[in-house]
């Protein structure tokens, strides 16, 4: 789910603009989709469900990943044909450079989701007021130190953020073929071995690692395809559309742990088709728009809905299972356009501890 950005500074004080990629709108849906997906895998949390839509919807999670490893490889890709090589000292500069713009752009939502989650977590459902457990858990949230359980999904970033220097490192540094080649060799190993899809660390690095390392390897079909002398663009819309429908099916099967690595698979294929930029694109339409601008908010603010629905029906009054299912729906889409007015208000009034991570 990381954006990028249109610069990076390299050595010897040169400032060279890296234009962004032309956006299809596909993937902006597609995060919509993907977020709905991961909410309706948490609503394990409402009370009394133990039948729920999307039991294997983690798998979206690598998605997520994928797109974020193959932004910045396609990044650090333009920076090589503008820049050429790079010293492995100035790498590491730019690519600890490139982490802080990029996690930067996460701050006023995080800052924002994690306050409230946390004060409604301790201070209504737990009724805990040790303040001193609450500063801590805030401090460790907002630096991204550690996810804290309460806060939920701020797992994804504080598991990338210790890893993703590295990973910049790689494409900056390294020949293309030589990184999928990498990447390769790397999921293999883990889901041969390691098989760990959960959200712990440290073993949750190894996971976020090989779901960026999947971007990879679709930068590089895509690639391959966009060269080659395929130029159906109906016939690959199709295509396309239908791998990347598959996993919405397949992440319903309960109990077989082969639909996962299946998902992944036509994961990989539809976006590098998506990417080989041979398909019918959809450009800044309002739905794309509208999908681009709250699919983060939901993905952040799901969780903290749906433990809030489950509170309500346990200790105020028993809710059915699609009254709890309405309520959190409403409750994530209320909270969700809220997080997005308060960003728009902050960033419109300048407000100076955030206008320097707003301004894009």
């Amino acid at each position: 789910m990381i954006m990028n950005y249109n610069a990076i500074k390299i050595d010897k004080g040169v400032n060279m603009e890296v234009k962004a990629p032309n956006r299809n709108g596909i993937v902006d849906i597609y995060r919509m989709i993907g977020s709905i997906v991961i909410f309706f895998f948490h609503s394990y949390h409402l009370d009394n469900v133990t039948i729920y839509p999307f039991c294997n919807g983690f798998v979206f999670v690598e998605m997520f990943f994928l797109l974020t490893g193959y932004f910045t490889v396609s990044h650090f890709e333009e920076v090589k044909k503008e820049a050429g090589k790079s010293k492995s000292l100035n790498a590491i500069i730019e690519a600890c450079k490139y982490t802080i713009k990029k996690f930067s752009f996460f701050l006023p939502y995080t800052f924002i989701t994690v306050i409230t989650s946390l004060l409604i977590r301790h201070c209504i459902i737990l009724k805990d007021f040790e303040y001193t457990m609450i500063v801590k858990a805030l401090l460790e949230s907002l630096m991204l130190i550690r996810g804290d359980s309460n806060v939920g999904v701020i797992w994804y970033l504080t598991t990338m953020l210790p890893i993703f220097p590295l990973f910049c490192f790689l494409c900056r540094k390294c020949n293309l073929r030589f990184v999928i080649i990498i990447a390769i060799f790397y999921n293999c190993i883990f889901h041969g071995f390691f098989r760990y899809f959960g959200s712990f660390a440290p073993r949750s690095y190894t996971r976020a690692m090989a779901g960026m390392f999947l971007g990879v390897i679709t930068y590089g079909i895509a690639n391959y395809i966009k060269r080659s002398n395929v130029q159906n663009i109906k016939w690959l819309t199709i295509i396309s559309g239908s791998f990347l429908t598959v996993p919405l099916i397949l992440s319903s099967i309960r109990d077989n742990a082969i639909w996962v690595y299946v998902n992944i698979a036509f994961f990989i294929l539809g976006f590098s088709i998506v990417f080989s930029e041979k398909i019918y694109k959809i450009q800044s339409s309002r739905i794309a728009n509208f999908c681009r601008e709250y699919s983060f908010c939901i993905y952040l603010t799901h969780l903290g809905c749906l433990e809030f629905v489950s509170y309500i029906s346990k200790r105020v009054c028993r809710l059915s299972i699609m009254e709890q299912y309405a309520l959190a729906v409403l409750c994530t889409a209320l909270t969700s356009f809220l997080l997005r007015i308060t960003v728009t208000i902050v960033k419109k009034n300048k407000i100076k501890i955030f206008n320097k991570f707003l301004n894009k």
